[in-house]
């Protein structure tokens, strides 16, 4: 068992196990001495930032499918240029100047549990940024696209009608598979 403390922002690593406390096992160290809360898995950080941004883009913006882009855009750049997700950075690149919908989003941040301003994105990430977007039309209809093909539009193509439905087409396929 040991306790690492950074004294400059005073977070600490902590490795531990647990025994028995009042004919119950608990961290003894944690909650007994330290009196410190276990910190927000990577993943469940990412996580919370992803469906967090999604519930305010289907709010705020009826689940614009180019917020969604810019959202998963952002989400990859931030990761290539500092290895991990700024949150701030992310509200201006998908919500612009919209204060209100970046309130809206850190407040949604901060019920979900995620105080922090960056999360910090390791390889065993990596895999969840690069995956396809999703999309499922009202008739179910699923379409599957990697995400590095999204800005191509010599592939696709996304036009809003004036009806306000949307047209989606695929473009210069060479081979097509079924699956």
């Amino acid at each position: 068992e040991f306790v690492i403390i950074n004294l400059s922002t005073f977070r600490l690593m902590l490795k531990e196990k647990k025994y028995l406390i009042n004919n119950q096992k608990d961290f003894y160290w944690s909650k007994q001495v330290l009196f410190c809360q276990e910190g927000i898995s990577e993943k469940s950080a990412y996580d919370i930032v992803e469906k967090t941004t999604k519930k305010v883009i289907e709010a705020e913006y009826s689940g614009s499918y180019e917020k969604m882009n810019q959202m998963k855009e952002a989400l990859v750049e931030n990761y290539e240029s500092h290895s991990e997700l700024d949150v701030e950075q992310l509200a201006d690149a998908v919500f612009l100047q919209d204060d209100l919908v970046k309130d809206k989003f850190r407040q949604g941040l901060l019920q979900n549990g995620l105080y922090e301003d960056k999360v910090r994105v390791s390889s065993n990430l990596e895999k969840k940024l690069y995956k396809k977007q999703k999309f499922v039309t009202d008739t179910g209809i699923e379409i599957s696209i990697p995400l590095d093909q999204l800005k191509r539009e010599e592939v696709i193509e996304f036009k809003n009608n004036p009806d306000g439905t949307v047209s989606v087409m695929i473009k210069n396929i060479a081979l097509l598979n079924m699956k």
